[in-house]
């Protein structure tokens, strides 16, 4: 079985003269390189919406919630995401408290004054990066202007400003452009990419005639994942496994349904029925650190399942670019839901963005809550949920059953702990926070 790959990298190209996003380094035409070692991805509509929202109510001006950009994981507080576009890094979005937060800079600031907004001079020769001023203003937030510079700064006191950043005048916004022509301008990539995961499903192939289940949870993963066991396999050796816990989004079932069908493939739904609300009162709310709900929601009901089949490869869509602890998993492993059968993962190398891109060359939609704001699919309440996913989108969208999940969560380990989500941290059955 493939080792674990400690290391994950993807080099991305930002093409200057069609603003788009290469795979590999263009020829001849001007472009910023970077490279990621954590997720990177095109945000959804409500994640684009947020941003340009910030942007309106911080500097005064109308950045539309249209433009390409690429959002990359980094390591602040509950939730926050490197925000680059227009080929350049424009600040990191953070979810702090109840709300988000733009911590912008001076490339965002330049951008932002060649569409009007408004700066304020400071007359110094001295670097104002990091430094703290005095400006006659009352806004929270301003864009100073000095020489050929011009950057952020936040209001830290009565009339006492800290500027963040700082960067030459004169960016400005690249030309339109969508997802359709990242697809065009990285097609033969693309294609690559496919031919890569095939090979490496077909090298797993069990047989002549053998099945091949892929766990199809209705996110962009599987999604992909189910696509390439299509290609390696043919859609009537292939059967999509969706395990209903009960508390699923109602939207990523008829997704999954939808997808299945256009792909051809068999569907089968496996219940867990009622174990949630029956195993809740003794286990209390699952954690990160102890999610109950995994082993005996999916893993039991799978193992039943399996049990009647006894399948010879599993191909889920984990990728390493998802967590340390799936990095460490490698490419190929022993199941835990069936003993007979080999757990492959062929997206494993591959980013979001690139699972994103492959979707939309095969022409397959993504689940419609992604767009909502979710940033992975799984149950309407989930300890590995972020807290604007659980307040801003989940229980905005299904109140009465998010609530009534909540509320038993509160009985359990008390309402504090609810509302502030540290019941996602918490250790030990319900009867120890009784």
């Amino acid at each position: 079985m493939a080792g674990p790959r400690r290391k994950l990298v993807k080099e991305i190209w930002w093409s200057i003269e069609d603003n788009t996003l290469l795979f590999s380094k263009p020829i001849g035409e001007k472009a910023y390189h970077y490279r990621f070692d954590s997720d990177v991805w095109l945000p959804g509509r409500y994640e684009r919406r947020v941003f340009a929202n910030l942007i309106r109510d911080m500097y005064g001006v109308e950045y539309s919630d249209n433009r390409l950009l690429l959002f990359n994981r980094v390591s602040l507080g509950e939730f926050a995401v490197a925000v680059y576009g227009e080929g350049l890094r424009l600040g990191v979005l953070e979810y702090r408290g109840r709300s988000w937060v733009l911590h912008a800079t001076g490339a965002l600031a330049s951008i932002l004054v060649s569409i009007g907004a408004e700066t304020v001079r400071v007359e110094t020769r001295r670097r104002l990066k990091s430094k703290k001023i005095r400006l006659d203003s009352d806004r929270e937030h301003v864009i100073v202007e000095s020489g050929s510079h011009v950057g952020p700064a936040v209001r830290v006191g009565p009339g006492i400003y800290k500027v963040r950043d700082m960067a030459p005048k004169g960016f400005r916004l690249l030309s339109d452009t969508g997802i359709e022509k990242l697809v065009e301008r990285n097609e033969a990539y693309l294609k690559s990419l496919e031919r890569e995961a095939v090979g490496f499903a077909q090298r797993l192939d069990p047989g002549p005639n053998k099945k091949v289940y892929v766990a199809f949870s209705g996110g962009a993963d599987s999604t992909a994942t189910l696509a390439i066991a299509v290609e390696a396999f043919g859609a009537d050796r292939v059967t999509a496994v969706y395990v209903d816990t009960g508390i699923e989004f109602p939207d990523t079932l008829h997704y999954a349904e939808k997808i299945a069908s256009e792909l051809g493939v068999d569907f089968v739904v496996v219940e867990s029925g009622g174990v949630f609300w029956r195993e809740l009162p003794r286990e209390g709310p699952p954690s990160r650190d102890r999610r109950w709900c995994t082993a005996k929601l999916k893993i039991e009901a799978l193992k039943r399942f399996y049990e009647h089949v006894r399948p010879r490869l599993i191909l889920e869509g984990v990728r390493g670019f998802e967590s340390q602890a799936r990095m460490m998993l490698g490419s190929v492993t022993s199941s835990p839901v069936a003993p007979t059968a080999r757990r492959a993962f062929p997206i494993y190398e591959w980013s979001r963005l690139e699972v994103q891109l492959y979707l939309a060359w095969k022409g397959l939609p993504t689940n419609p809550l992604y767009d909502k704001g979710l940033t992975r699919i799984g149950c309407v309440v989930c300890p590995a949920m972020h807290l604007f996913e659980l307040w801003d989108v989940s229980r905005r969208l299904y109140p009465y059953l998010v609530e009534s999940i909540l509320e038993r969560f509160a009985v359990l380990v008390g309402r504090e702990i609810v509302t502030s989500g540290d019941w996602r941290f918490l250790g030990g059955p319900a009867e120890k926070w009784r």
